[in-house]
């Protein structure tokens, strides 16, 4: 019996295959809750939600963590995709914070002009 993950269903085996999904995405991808949640059309709290509640199900059906263990060698074996995506991660990262490390320089030089200016017009106590 196949389980379609993208289906919106309270299933056991759907909601079990969602949750090995976003822990694989969140693991292999680096993907965030919320990007993982824009994939299924669910909330990135929904997402946490099923991620946090992983442990449990494994508890109550322990062949999930063996069908986990099994996909990640297969995903980790499989070398030349993984690289190929861990690079692109890894370049798209770099160049956010730099983005984000540009901005910030922005924001400290303005507020420093600006605390020179009060300074000068003596309204800095």
């Amino acid at each position: 019996m196949q389980v379609n993950p993208l289906r919106n269903c309270r299933k056991s085996r759907v909601i079990e295959a969602r949750a090995l999904i976003y822990i694989l995405l969140r693991a292999q991808l680096h993907l965030t809750y919320k990007q993982i949640g824009k994939v299924f059309n669910k909330t990135h709290a929904t997402v946490i939600h099923s991620v946090k509640e992983w442990p449990y199900m494994v508890k109550y059906k322990p062949s999930l963590a063996k069908f986990k263990d099994q996909i990640e060698e297969y995903w980790v074996n499989n070398i030349e995709f993984n690289a190929n995506i861990d690079k692109k991660y890894y370049e798209y990262k770099i160049k956010t914070l730099v983005e984000e490390n540009n901005l910030l320089i922005l924001k400290l030089r303005l507020l420093d002009k600006e605390l020179t200016e009060l300074k000068a017009n003596q309204h800095f106590i």
